[in-house]
């Protein structure tokens, strides 16, 4: 078992020394208490314990810390705090929250995701985890083997008072030096509200440069076509391999099933809150490694490394919410099975997805009070032998106590009606819909369902599947999702399971599966297409 440490928190790394406070100090206050000069860190204290600490600005205002982490990010550890009566802080009005320190470096504790601080408050994504230890080297000096660890927590909820910034992607798309010129706090506060000018100096006059010639575009190279069977893109060939094996057929419907390993954590939601980063609650990823905020058919399509069996031939983005233990870590499970099946329907009739295609299986609103069927969702128990003793080997919709040596299974099945025009819908649900039984086709077609006539076009049944395998000594208990906003005090976690699904294979690959595996009533597992061929590229968990 491979754990996160998830608290409900960012991580900050505070690299500055002490300021000197004379220079803090510069201005002096000229209304309020004239106790307090601009610059001032002051704190009142009521029955003998400490309160908020506060910046006193030149307007005066006076501006809180919302945490000792902000607090040593300016001023190291050691800051010279005074402390007042409290009447005499509230005389001051108050101003806003301060922010970490530009040039300092955040982390999101739920998913190591790491952001340097630019000036104003702004927070802004690394991509890579070698820019990030390349910018802590600068900053820090050293890059010890727990970096990462070294950076301390403050509370998520400060997060609101940091703007979201452009994300760093190359060591050059981020700006230190100007990041530590910031030289005060009211400086920075005043960058955030756009107040800030830039003193003016009469520049030396300098020639004017010679104009440098526009370079002719270079054009984006075209895939060179093939004639592969499978395929007609060249880079996707790569992960089509020639396979021999038994042609093995399947009487409960023809399916195409795959891994994927673990690829990634982020707080984004491409498909409820696109463009929007960390706007969601915490979501485990595997296929698209680039999958964030931003992505769409487009991007998904033509980037992305992937986890799953396919590579580049396969780079859909799947994505559930994450999953804690008791101790709020984050528990990650053996690299997830997706299968693509016939599901109900007569498998002949099921046709391939179409690109851009995206849907959501279960109800990230439910609750012991709304629980979901158990044909959408299901968790159990897995040691066939003291879980079905324990009672805990029947499906059920929340996740049960799974003790050491078990494994706890979690299966999300997704819609596969399809309303034939909408790639997408306001709800992400309606353009989709369960198959029915049909009253006068059914009992005369072996009980088979059909789609609805609103609904018309038959998808392959898509499902995800995981294990946690259970260390001994531990279990279960106290588990949850990041996705379980109800009461958790007498009813355990899980019911809010749900799941996102953004199509982006390769058309060929897609259209080679549906035909040769699920039209014809085969079984295919692990990346095999139907005869002669099989997908390589799967990448076991790529998070630790």
């Amino acid at each position: 078992m491979r754990f996160f440490k998830a608290r409900n928190s960012l991580a900050v790394l505070s690299i500055f020394a002490v300021l000197s406070t004379t220079t803090l100090n510069a201005f002096a206050v000229e209304s309020g208490s004239s106790l307090f000069p601009a610059g001032s860190l002051v704190q009142c204290s009521e029955r003998g314990k400490p309160k908020t600490t506060y910046y006193i600005d030149s307007q005066p205002q006076r501006n809180a810390f919302p945490s000792r982490a902000t607090l040593r990010s300016w001023y190291g550890g050691s800051p010279d705090v005074s402390t007042v009566p409290c009447n005499q802080i509230a005389s001051i009005p108050f101003g806003e929250n301060v922010t970490n320190r530009p040039g300092t470096l955040a982390r999101a504790a739920f998913t190591d995701t790491i952001y340097a601080i630019a000036p104003g408050g702004t927070l802004r994504w690394i991509s890579s985890e070698d820019v990030a230890a390349q910018l802590y080297r600068e900053i820090y000096g050293r890059l010890p083997s727990n970096w990462i660890s070294k950076i301390v927590r403050i509370a998520d909820d400060d997060k609101g008072d940091y703007i979201i910034g452009e994300h760093i992607h190359q060591r050059s798309d981020f700006d230190l030096a100007a990041a530590q010129a910031v030289s005060s706090i009211e400086q920075d506060i005043a960058i955030r509200n756009g107040t800030w000018e830039e003193p003016t100096l009469d520049p030396e006059p300098t020639p004017e440069p010679e104009p440098t010639p526009e370079p002719e575009p270079t054009p984006e190279p075209e895939p060179t076509p093939t004639n592969h069977p499978v395929t007609s893109d060249s880079a996707v060939v790569a992960f089509v391999q020639d396979y021999s094996y038994p042609v093995r057929n399947a009487p409960w419907g023809g399916n195409f099933r795959i891994q994927c390993g673990i690829s990634h954590f982020n707080n984004d939601d491409p498909i409820v809150f696109p463009n929007q980063s960390g706007a969601s609650h915490t979501h485990m990823y595997f296929g698209n490694r680039s999958t964030d905020a931003n992505s769409t058919e487009a991007t998904l399509r033509a980037s992305g490394s992937a986890t799953c069996h396919g590579g580049i031939a396969n780079r859909s983005s799947y994505w559930v919410p994450a999953i804690y233990n008791e101790r709020n870590e984050i528990q990650v499970p053996i690299p997830a099975g997706v299968y693509y099946k016939s599901g109900g329907l007569d498998e002949a009739t099921i046709q391939p997805m179409p690109t851009g295609l995206r849907m959501i299986a279960g109800n990230a609103m439910a609750n012991p009070q709304n629980p979901q069927p158990k044909e959408t969702l299901h968790w159990a128990c897995m040691s066939w032998i003291d879980a079905i003793g324990r009672g805990e080997r029947d499906f059920v919709s929340y996740i049960p106590v799974c003790e050491g040596g078990d494994t706890l299974l979690m299966s999300l099945f997704f819609p596969q009606c399809w309303d034939g025009v909408n790639l997408d819908s306001a709800n992400h649900k309606s353009h989709m819909a369960e198959p029915e039984w049909d009253p006068v086709r059914s009992p005369a077609n072996g009980n088979q369902l059909y789609c609805p006539s609103s609904h018309p076009v038959p998808l392959p049944h898509i499902t995800y599947n995981f294990d946690w395998p259970i260390p001994a000594g531990q279990s279960t208990a106290g588990w949850y999702l990041a996705s379980d906003h109800y009461d958790r005090s007498s009813a355990p976690g899980g019911y809010s399971a749900h799941g996102d699904w953004f199509m982006a294979w390769d058309e060929g690959v897609m259209n080679y599966f549906v035909q040769h595996c699920i039209n014809e009533g085969r079984d295919c597992a692990n990346g095999e297409l139907g005869p002669g061929y099989q997908l390589s590229g799967f990448m076991e968990n790529q998070v630790q």
